[in-house]
């Protein structure tokens, strides 16, 4: 049983492990995945779990799905990277089988504008990433910078004729400050 896999946007679908992957590859570039060795193992008379379904969703009991697949495309930090989504463990329903694929090989090919220069690892400074990109070993010749950031160089977003507030925070991360928040520290705002 893979209780721990329960996901409402999927009602009705088995209950089974999907993972997913960052593969760092040369920026605005595009990649085909193609499966070159799985090993599966195969578990018989067994019925997954089904997600819980709402009122009026239908069930939806078969999920044949690829066994590995590109969601899309994102920039994690200064690396492009396709977003890889495995889903190892599957259901046949008309053998009641469970599918386990193991020892997984496959192959990437890398299509659009690619400059690659050698194949380096992260640099040291990105090292808290490396087990979050699979290809860390060689991700470092891939290291760009997202076109989308935009940079205000004008300074005209600021008024210097109103006052403003620099609020500290403990630690990285995403903070919601409500307006009793800023009147309960005295802030008329």
């Amino acid at each position: 049983d893979y209780s721990d896999y329960s996901d409402p946007s999927k009602a009705g679908e088995y209950k089974l492990p999907e993972r997913t992957f960052l593969l760092a590859i040369p920026p605005n570039s595009k990649v085909q995945i193609n499966i070159i060795e799985s090993k599966e193992e195969l578990i018989n008379n067994v019925i997954p779990e089904l997600n819980p379904k709402s009122k009026g969703t239908q069930i939806t009991r078969s999920s044949v799905k690829p066994l590995l697949d590109i969601t899309h495309y994102t920039w994690f930090r200064n690396y492009y990277c396709a977003v890889l989504r495995l889903n190892d463990i599957s259901f046949n329903d008309l053998t009641s089988q469970l599918v386990i694929h193991k020892e997984i090989k496959f192959e990437v090919k890398i299509s659009g504008n690619i400059n690659i220069s050698s194949v380096s690892p992260i640099p040291p400074e990105d090292n808290e990433i490396k087990d979050m990109i699979i290809n860390s070993n060689m991700a470092g010749q891939f290291r760009g910078k997202p076109q989308f950031v935009l940079n205000d160089t004008t300074g005209s977003w600021f008024n210097y004729s109103q006052p403003y507030i620099k609020v500290g925070t403990a630690g990285e991360g995403l903070f919601r400050i409500t307006k009793n928040d800023l009147i309960n520290l005295g802030i008329d705002p």
